[in-house]
């Protein structure tokens, strides 16, 4: 057995040496075809330890096939397959060794009709299961399929028409993580353009079906059902309407009908806004504008649900059901600016909000601010700051002792900027500082407050850049304990010649929701299904060039992630270390290759799923045709 596989082997590394180079750039079949095939070819050696230890001679490929008929403006293909590829034996963005192929056609791409077709399949390949504020993502691995179409007839003197369709469906597996997730979507769409009178007008309809079966961290064999579909018509102007002024005019009407774990939205939601810019002087300008949504709640929960992206505990919002969320929305008004001096802006406006709610009367509120922003070269330095104070006539919430009261007030807002960048004594560095509180135009009679901070510094420091970040941010809405968040990260890099260092750390907590293989920051109208996080991710890498044909690199990962949703805990954590060694001589590629993974989900003692893989290997690029 051994004598027949190291035959195996010497058979297979003589091939690759053996393949010449390329004799010619293409091929040529009759008199309208073209065709080019190129591609890397590769054998190693792989070894995977997950409990169930196997070892196997793996045969690796990747090719880009492309062509064109009669002319390429006429029909052009680009075909790209690929077989066994991960990041150990190939620059593939995957730890799995991932089949697939991509797939796209352009007919008569530069005329008046033209025609897009795309494709795409994969199997086995790697994917991600994001949360918010890491650095690093949990692994999955599945397989997935897309296809799309999209043609235009583009007139000269008439209406443009553009139509596209698209359809997706993937099946993967959070590794550690039992039980597997699904997805499926479809959209179709409709939009056209044309000038009239000077006036640009578009519109489009759009129609879309989302349904995921999602695995929910910690539980295992559990799932997240949403199924949604949604449906957008969408109808806009605009034009200059005198020398000084222009004006904009848009229209939507949409139906959303959703289930998202048996928490049901069926609503038609109309959305209109205009807008008038007038330029009165050389330095004073005035905006106005009217912004109009029948269902504010419903607009929302749209964007979220049509997402493709201290410890944590029970938390139960006082009074769930007494959360006021806005039906309809009206915000009407005027603003301003005068340019005082050079680098000196004044900014006032006035607003009428109006926002309706399910049961309960209109409520109506009356905003006036003013602000100042200032930028100049100080110090040898870009120097800008910002300060606007707004006064708020509006119902407002309080809640003590879990009490609820509203009662009219008023109450003075404000929001402020400070940033500024300069280079001194060989370095450059810059910083920023943000804050805020405001009403909130989601929750009616709440008040939202946050502030955020960054900074960055780099130096070279004998032929070594030294460069580092650091940023941190808060926010929260007043009075429900749900929706509070905050984030902190840093990060630090080296980097002299062949020679790349980095590293970063994350800490944050917030509350989300989970939309497939996403959790979605967001203070939503369904908070019983909010998840609750904490946690903290770590990681650094490098890359390293010891000789001009040798290049190493390796990147680590820690995530650690505590959630809570419906009563329910788990902590989940992560560990991914990845290495690749190359060497590049003539048309040949020597690779070796490390992987670590190891990931769990859960509570108490639940042990986490462990996978090492090892690869040794060579490759070759050719050209066939």
């Amino acid at each position: 057995m051994k004598t027949g596989c190291s035959k195996s082997i010497w058979m297979a590394v003589q091939l690759l040496f053996l393949l010449v180079a390329p004799v010619c750039a293409q091929l040529q079949v009759g008199d309208n075809t073209t065709l080019r095939l190129s591609g890397v070819a590769g054998l190693g050696w792989t070894g995977t330890y997950d409990g169930v230890d196997e070892n196997s001679l793996t045969y690796g490929f990747s090719g880009n096939f492309s062509g064109d008929y009669y002319d390429s403006r006429f029909l052009n293909w680009t075909i790209n397959p690929y077989l066994n590829q991960s990041r150990l034996n190939s620059n593939f963005n995957s730890t799995s060794s991932a089949s697939g192929v991509n797939a796209q056609a352009n007919f008569l791409s530069n005329s008046r009709t033209p025609i897009q077709f795309a494709y795409s399949r994969d199997h086995n390949a790697e994917g991600t299961f994001n949360v918010p504020g890491s650095t690093g993502s949990y692994q999955t691995v599945g397989d997935g399929q897309t296809i799309g179409v999209t043609a235009a007839y583009l007139p000269e003197d008439w209406p443009s028409i553009q139509a596209n369709f698209a359809h997706s469906g993937t099946s993967y597996e959070v590794i550690g993580n039992p039980g597997g997730g699904n997805s499926h979507a479809t959209s179709v769409g409709l939009s056209s353009n044309y000038s009239l009178w000077d006036t640009m007008l578009s519109g489009s309809y759009t129609k879309s079906y989302n349904t995921n079966e999602t695995p929910l961290l910690g539980q295992n064999g559990s799932t997240l059902s949403t199924d949604n579909n949604q449906d957008s018509l969408q109808f806009s102007a605009n034009r200059r309407i005198t020398r000084w002024s222009d004006g904009s005019f848009s229209f939507g009407r949409s139906h959303l009908n959703s289930d998202y774990q048996g928490y049901k939205t069926d609503a038609t939601y109309d959305t209109m806004s205009g807008l008038v810019s007038a330029q009165a002087t050389s330095r004073l300008n005035f905006n106005f504008h009217a912004n109009y949504s029948s269902n504010l709640s419903a607009q929302a929960l749209s964007g979220i649900l049509n997402v493709p992206t201290g410890t944590a505990q029970a938390v139960t919002a006082p009074d769930t059901q007494s959360l006021n969320f806005t039906s309809n929305y009206l915000n009407y008004g005027v603003s301003s600016s005068y340019n005082i001096l050079t680098g000196l802006t004044a900014t006032g406006s006035i607003n009428r909000q109006s926002q309706g709610q399910p049961g309960l009367s209109d409520t109506t509120s009356t905003i006036m601010d003013t602000g100042v922003t200032w930028s100049h070269e100080v110090l040898g330095g870009s120097f800008g700051a910002h300060y606007g104070i707004a006064h708020y006539f509006s119902p407002l919430v309080t809640i003590v002792n879990g009490q609820r009261s509203e009662q009219e007030s008023t109450f003075t807002g404000q929001n402020a900027a400070v940033s500024y960048g300069k280079r001194f004594f060989g370095f450059s560095g810059s910083g920023s500082f943000s804050s805020g509180r405001s009403l909130t135009s989601l929750l009616v009679g709440y008040i939202q407050s946050s502030y955020a901070t960054n900074g960055s510094l780099s130096h070279d420091v004998f032929g070594w850049n030294v460069s580092g970040s650091v940023s941190y941010s808060k926010a929260q809405v007043e009075s429900l304990s749900f929706s509070d968040s905050q984030s902190t990260s840093y990060s630090l890099s080296l980097s002299h010649k062949a020679l790349g260092l980095s590293g970063n750390y994350s800490r944050n907590h917030g509350s989300g929701l989970q939309v497939g293989n996403v959790i979605v920051p967001t203070v939503t109208p369904v908070p019983q299904y909010l998840i609750l996080f904490s946690g903290e991710s770590y990681g650094g890498g490098i890359s390293y060039r010891p000789l001009r044909r040798w290049t190493v690199t390796a990147n680590y990962t820690k995530l650690k992630y505590d959630t809570a949703t419906l009563g329910t805990f788990s902590n989940n954590s992560s560990e991914q270390f990845f290495f690749r060694s190359e060497y590049h001589y003539r048309q040949l590629f020597f690779n070796a290759g490390f992987s670590h993974l190891r990931q769990g989900f859960g509570t108490g003692n639940v042990l986490p799923t462990t996978i090492n893989t090892v690869f040794f290997g060579v490759s070759r690029r050719f050209d066939i045709f």
